[in-house]
């Protein structure tokens, strides 16, 4: 089981800003440099994104082969129901969208949180392949 940090995952990179209206946050990881293969159990953490924002879809994309696996995406410590085949392109088709990512200020001591977008990936057809494999999270904030 290892732990892969996607772009908008590392270190230092600063979720996008709470604003109003849709942004998007695409984040990816390259097979061959950053990522050798996928297996059972691996978690992938894709991306920042800000407390307050409601998550209104997670896009499959990428020009990734010999790549087939299933995700289930977490938001912070909330799991979201159902899974995602990681060849598809097009949206995550799950029932818990939108999810609106919700932080306690009281506990973690801050009003600039965000909330790590992550996949666990519980089972692997294809593990190895080449090209990128990429997530676009689309968010939104009601004013």
């Amino acid at each position: 089981m290892a732990t892969i940090t996607a772009t908008q995952a590392i270190s230092g990179v600063q979720p996008k800003g709470n604003h109003n209206g849709v942004d998007a946050v695409r984040s990816t990881i390259t097979f061959g440099t950053e990522v050798v293969s996928l297996s059972a159990g691996d978690v992938i953490l894709w991306g920042k994104v800000p407390n307050g924002s409601t998550l209104l879809g997670i896009q499959r994309g990428g020009g990734a082969t010999g790549i087939n696996t299933t995700e289930t995406f977490i938001v912070g410590a909330t799991t979201l129901t159902g899974s995602s085949t990681s060849a598809a392109i097009g949206l995550y088709d799950n029932a818990a969208l939108p999810f609106t990512v919700s932080l306690s200020d009281d506990a973690l001591g801050s009003s600039n949180l965000s909330a790590m977008v992550k996949s666990v990936i519980p089972a692997v057809t294809s593990g190895s392949g080449t090209g990128v494999l990429s997530r676009t999270m689309y968010l939104t904030r009601d004013a």
